[in-house]
């Protein structure tokens, strides 16, 4: 009953994260640009939409977000695996048996199992990610507004590499892709330490922590 409470509280969380960073960052935004002149959210600044589309996608992605933040912290449940280390326990998780290791570099999983980790993974990196990267577009635009120092020192140091993409800004992408990267072997990882605990302690099944 605890550990279910925990989930939801995680959950809710994770919700309120998302919707205060959004809030906080249209307002900001508003402030910085009212005719989103400067902004390079690339539905504005390459697709050439207002704010009317903006809350739309951002309405899209808070359902996403939702659903998986969702099933990450409340319908996820683990299988114990039995396995003698983190290279078996990822085999098996991707193709049903251990000594499979170096295929997961380069062959898509085929057990259904794994499927349902890497959900739960999406989940984990979209609630970490998204709250992060909204606080880092209010320190920039708080930066820009007030003409701060350290902000031209930051954009000046980025230098060519923020430029649009039809993706948006490729400092960002960039470093999105590396925090996603980052993240999912952190997040294996802390599931395989999971999976040892409950073997050890004779657990069967058990949900995201």
């Amino acid at each position: 009953m605890v550990g279910i409470r925990k989930r939801k509280v995680k959950f809710w969380v994770a919700v309120a994260a998302f919707l205060i960073s959004a809030a906080a960052d249209f307002i900001i935004t508003y402030i910085g640009t009212p005719d989103l002149k400067h902004e390079s959210n690339p539905i504005v600044s390459v697709y050439g939409f207002g704010w009317g589309a903006m809350l739309t996608a951002n309405l899209v992605i808070f359902v996403m977000y939702a659903v998986l933040a969702y099933y990450t912290f409340i319908r996820f449940e683990r299988s114990v695996i039995q396995c003698g280390g983190f290279r078996q326990y990822y085999s098996i998780l991707c193709f049903g048996r251990p000594g499979s290791f170096m295929r997961t570099l380069y062959k898509m999983p085929s057990n259904k199992d794994y499927w349902r980790y890497m959900m739960a993974c999406t989940g984990y990196i979209f609630t970490v990610l998204f709250p992060v990267f909204r606080l880092i577009a209010i320190i920039e635009w708080i930066g820009i507004i007030t003409n701060s120092h350290i902000a031209r020192i930051y954009f000046d140091f980025l230098g060519s590499l923020r430029f649009i993409t039809p993706l948006g800004r490729f400092d960002m992408l960039l470093t999105g892709a590396l925090s996603v990267l980052v993240l999912c072997v952190y997040w294996f990882y802390r599931e395989y330490a999971v999976n040892k605990k409950s073997i050890r302690s004779g657990t069967k099944t058990g949900g995201a922590a």
